[in-house]
């Protein structure tokens, strides 16, 4: 993950507009459970922020939206960006409107409903050496000078692939400017050696615990089975998403309307998840 320069943002025209919680500027996630991390990064931010301003509407009577969330796709260009935060926003993008003309609305929507926060996902799809990717690249950096918001990246191996040198090589990555904007967060699955990283697994638990939409759940279904639910995930946020869906869902259909740990042993997740937990055989590579 990465993230950029942070600002608390002052509306000009409007003394009584909310005053966000400062956030760091540009930041760049790191690692598989990244989704997920940033999820629940942006999810926390957005709570602080409507603590502090309860209202659904801004002063000016806009939709108040201090996260905004996008995916890149896998050809990203500068027109399939603005579509995709201007569809976040709810609009559709006019028929005739040329790039200009959508960076600008997009520049008035996020500062219309006070986004602070934009998450762009997959970035790492951006492939720099392709000269469209470089645009797409040029226009966030754009749009981050231009909004008062924290702009954080999320990906899949930043550093490998040469994205935080914006594939510069030699001499010349020392003139990337995300390096030198962005603070690299790597994610990594979360352990329980110690008393802090196993509190810290039955926090992300408990979060869950809270979000199921179970009639018959109950507080503890997921924080009494914190070792087996380690032991199924390895502390990959990612793995433990996927099983919670699954579990879910399957409690939903059959009516049961809680998470068991006989539901839970039913399901199975990735191959990794899998593997790691002594569930699958690890498959031989062919010769």
């Amino acid at each position: 993950m990465c993230t950029a320069r942070s600002s608390v943002w002052s509306s000009p025209t409007s003394c009584t507009a909310p005053a966000h919680v400062t956030a760091p500027p540009w930041t760049a996630i790191q690692g598989t459970a990244r989704r997920r991390s940033s999820a629940i990064s942006a999810v926390t931010y957005e709570r602080r922020c409507r603590e502090r301003y309860p209202h659904e509407l801004t002063p000016d009577g806009h939709e108040y939206l201090p996260v905004a969330y996008v995916n890149v796709d896998a050809l990203p260009t500068i027109k399939g960006l603005n579509h995709a935060i201007l569809s976040f926003y709810g609009l559709g993008p006019p028929k005739y409107a040329n790039a200009r003309q959508l960076t600008q609305l997009v520049l008035d929507c996020a500062r219309l409903c006070r986004t602070s926060l934009v998450v762009i996902d997959d970035i790492h799809l951006l492939e720099l050496r392709r000269e469209a990717d470089r645009d797409a690249n040029n226009h966030l950096k754009r749009l981050a000078n231009d909004l008062q918001a924290t702009f954080v990246y999320a990906g899949v191996g930043l550093c490998h692939g040469g994205f935080m040198h914006e594939g510069l090589r030699g001499s010349d990555a020392a003139l990337a400017q995300i390096s030198q904007r962005f603070k690299r967060l790597p994610v990594e699955p979360l352990r329980r050696s110690n008393q802090t990283e196993r509190a810290t697994w039955l926090g992300v638990l408990q979060v869950f615990e809270r979000e199921l939409v179970l009639l018959s759940g109950k507080d503890g279904d997921l924080t009494n089975q914190a070792d087996y639910l380690w032991r199924r995930t390895q502390g990959v946020i990612g793995s433990l998403t996927q099983l919670l869906t699954e579990a879910t869902a399957e409690a939903i259909d059959t009516g049961a309307e809680r998470v068991t740990h006989k539901l839970l042993d039913a399901i199975d997740v990735g191959y990794a998840a899998e593997v790691g937990a002594g569930r699958q055989r690890p498959r031989r590579a062919a010769a």
